[in-house]
C-alpha cells in the first residue's frame, strides 16, 4: 500500500512522535514517520542528515508528517529499471518506456523496494531513537 497508509508503531521521544513500520508488512522495507512542532522536527531530520546513518535517504514532507527512508542502495536493477526515489518509496513506480512498465508485477516492486532499503524491525527502529 502507499506508505501513508501503512499501519505503524509510534513512540513519544521529547515532544516527537517517532512511528515506523512493523515488522513483517505490510510495508516491506524501513522508514520513520517524524511529528511534532515545525522547529524540533526541523532539527531531528537535520541531525539524521549530518549523521550520515546510510549510504542514501530520502525525506518526503507531507502536511504534519515527515517521512524519512533509510536506503541500502539506490537501485534495484533486476526488479526495477530505474533508481528507486521519493516516488516510488511513497508507493508510485514511473517508467521510461512502456514494456518496463508492462511487465512491472507486485512482486518486482516488492523486490526493488526491499533490495533498496533495510528491514523493518526493532534493530533499525533502537538505531534510529538513540541518536
Amino acid at each position: 500500500p502507499p506508505v501513508s497508509r501503512a499501519p505503524v508503531q509510534a513512540v513519544d521521544r521529547d515532544g516527537l512522535e517517532w512511528a515506523f513500520p512493523p515488522q513483517g508488512g505490510p510495508w516491506p522495507g524501513f522508514f520513520a514517520r517524524l511529528r511534532g512542532e515545525p522547529a524540533p522536527v526541523a532539527r531531528a531530520l537535520a541531525r539524521l542528515v549530518r549523521l550520515r546513518l546510510c549510504p542514501a535517504f530520502n525525506l518526503s514532507v507531507h502536511g504534519d508528517s515527515a517521512w524519512i527512508f533509510f536506503r541500502r542502495k539506490e537501485t534495484a536493477r533486476r526488479a526495477y529499471p530505474l533508481p528507486v526515489g521519493a516516488l516510488e518509496l511513497s508507493g508510485i513506480f514511473l517508467f521510461e518506456a512502456e514494456p518496463s512498465f508492462h511487465v512491472m508485477t507486485p512482486e518486482k516492486v516488492e523486490t526493488a523496494l526491499r533490495e533498496t532499503t533495510f528491514p523493518p524491525g526493532p534493530a533499525s527502529e533502537k538505531a534510529v531513537l538513540s541518536l
